[in-house]
């Protein structure tokens, strides 16, 4: 009988043995692609920071800034100066919110903007008509030279 509860235990352990191998497998897989989004997204934002900050947003919704700088780990001011950036470059929209404290009272201060990402394709579809235009621009500029 005690032989029966050794084996018993035995490969109860090597059962979570395995799934705990899984898991950290699983684990560092997720890690991976998200790495390899992050650099995908960073070519296309020139910017680890703003790459970083999109697909916070993207998969979020919406965020303050301080939000935004907590869970992606950057410095609040880099956060400030791309929030600012992305806004302008159209890569993030900013809706300023009610500045309210306890029970709706107004709190000192500005009042926060909440940011959020703009679908993937808008921003694509940018960058490949600037490509075309620098393309179309040294073409251009390519044919004068040979006449």
């Amino acid at each position: 009988m005690g032989s029966e509860s050794a084996n018993r235990e035995s490969r109860l352990e090597n059962r979570e043995s395995r799934a705990a191998n899984r898991d950290s497998r699983s684990r560092e897989s997720r890690v991976s692609r998200v790495r390899r989004i992050e650099e995908i997204m960073g070519a296309l934002f020139k910017s680890e920071a703003k790459a970083r900050i999109y697909l916070f947003l993207s998969v979020r919704g919406g965020a303050l800034a301080y939000e935004i700088a907590k869970a992606t780990c950057l410095h609040p001011s880099t956060i400030r100066e791309a929030l600012s950036e992305m806004c302008r470059d159209g890569q993030l929209e900013r809706k300023k919110i009610a500045n309210t404290g306890v029970k709706g009272a107004k709190r000192a201060g500005r009042s926060p903007y909440n940011y959020s990402a703009v679908p993937i394709r808008n921003i694509i579809k940018r960058h490949v008509e600037e490509l075309e235009s620098q393309f179309r621009a040294a073409i251009k500029g390519r044919k004068q030279s040979k006449e």
